[in-house]
């Protein structure tokens, strides 16, 4: 199967019932997404719809993976998609609109709607805040060894924080003197 450049389905062709497609997006489908949080990615996508007189009801089913950067050590890193799911209902009307994030309306002469912003939003809530590479079997991390080590240098153990407090707590007489009048 090709990469899908727009995911667009003519509804309007389809008898009322249940009709299904299937897209493959790739790294240029991201590209054309403005402030895109995903760059690159192979994913593809069920979308299940059922038509009817008054509205159409989608359901998308999304897999495979996507190429972000780790959060720890920012090299790029492959994170499966599996099984990420959400749904859409249309119905018609006189003006395209959003009504609400899971309610679209279209106008009625309307022969055609492109899925993919949709795809993109369904994908884009799924994933985790944060993306950190996979350990190993042996529980080891697989980030940028390199990376790592230089992070390491920085990083503020507590006992550098205990030497900090300790001197903290140590107060003038003097303030502890008009506490006592409180």
């Amino acid at each position: 199967m090709k990469e899908t450049e727009d995911c667009i389905i003519p509804f309007k062709s389809y008898a009322d019932g249940v009709h299904e497609f299937d897209f493959e997006i790739g790294d240029s489908f991201f590209q054309r997404i403005e402030n895109s949080l995903i760059e690159r990615g192979n994913l593809k996508v069920g979308v299940q719809m059922t038509k009817s007189q008054q509205m159409l009801r989608f359901h998308f089913v999304i897999d495979g993976t996507i190429t972000v950067p780790c959060d720890v050590c920012l090299e790029d890193m492959d994170y499966p998609i599996v099984g990420c799911e959400g749904d859409m209902t249309v119905k018609f009307g006189p003006v395209t609109e959003e009504i609400s994030d899971e309610l679209f309306q279209i106008a009625e002469n309307d022969n055609e709607i492109s899925v993919s912003q949709w795809i993109y939003e369904i994908l884009a809530v799924s994933l985790p805040i944060k993306f950190v590479h996979f350990e190993d079997e042996n529980g080891n991390p697989t980030c940028n060894p390199e990376m790592l080590s230089k992070l390491n240098q920085y990083l503020v153990t507590d006992e550098g924080a205990s030497a900090k407090s300790s001197t903290e707590e140590e107060t003038d007489p003097r303030w502890d003197k008009l506490k006592g009048l409180l």
